[in-house]
């Protein structure tokens, strides 16, 4: 990624800005990717301990809230793909 910048700023080219944007949005995404894993792990630890202790009302709550999150989280990541890399310009002979 540092490369590729120094690289943009020496060579204003339009395909390195591409590139550049597209790293940017798979680094997004592999931070939401990770953020939720991080997240869902205590949540089931949680639902596991609440359901052991009888409160099944609040483990299917905070479940159901999980699975919401993780879901809005994967529209949105859906609805912003990576942009499609631009094919170089190729001049006739």
């Amino acid at each position: 990624m540092r490369q590729l910048h120094n690289l943009h700023l020496h060579n204003r080219d339009e395909i390195l800005r591409g590139l550049i944007n597209n790293l940017r949005k798979c680094l997004h995404l592999i931070r939401a990717i990770q953020a939720l894993g991080i997240t869902s792990l205590p949540l089931c630890v949680l639902c596991i301990f609440l359901i052991d202790t009888n409160r099944v009302t609040c483990a299917e709550i905070i479940f159901g809230t999980g699975l919401l999150k993780g879901t809005v989280r994967f529209r949105l990541i859906q609805k912003n793909p990576a942009p499609k890399r631009q094919e170089p310009s190729s001049s006739a002979h």
